[in-house]
């Protein structure tokens, strides 16, 4: 389970269990190879993930979509902190990525979540 909900004018959260683990360990790791990876998240959204080594941004709900772009060596910074939390269940500390959306700075945290 992976959700994506929108916390604040500045602030969005990733709450998953431990198969959305599995699921963005894949999707990131994919995007290291591949500059791009999509993956459904809820029933009706869709989170794409770009590598960009210049930018990282957000592109939040554009037709039930949202697109994270994200530099390699954050991406692999997450994917080691998601392992961590496999074994943890635990997100620490909670900052998922830092990005730009809308001429804003915004968080995205993260939490896992038991089910």
């Amino acid at each position: 389970m992976i959700r994506f909900e929108i916390t604040g004018k500045i602030s969005a959260k990733i709450l998953f269990d431990d198969s959305g683990i599995e699921e963005l360990i894949t999707l990131l790791s994919e995007v290291l190879y591949s500059d791009e990876a999509v993956i459904r998240i809820e029933k009706d959204r869709i989170l794409k993930v770009k590598r960009n080594e210049d930018i990282n941004t957000i592109n939040s709900l554009q037709n039930n979509s949202i697109t994270i772009t994200m530099d390699s060596d954050e991406i692999e910074y997450v994917i080691e902190r998601l392992k961590i939390c496999f074994v943890e269940k635990e997100f620490y500390p909670a900052e998922f990525c830092e990005l730009r959306y809308k001429q804003k700075d915004v968080t995205v945290y993260a939490e896992y979540v038991e089910l």
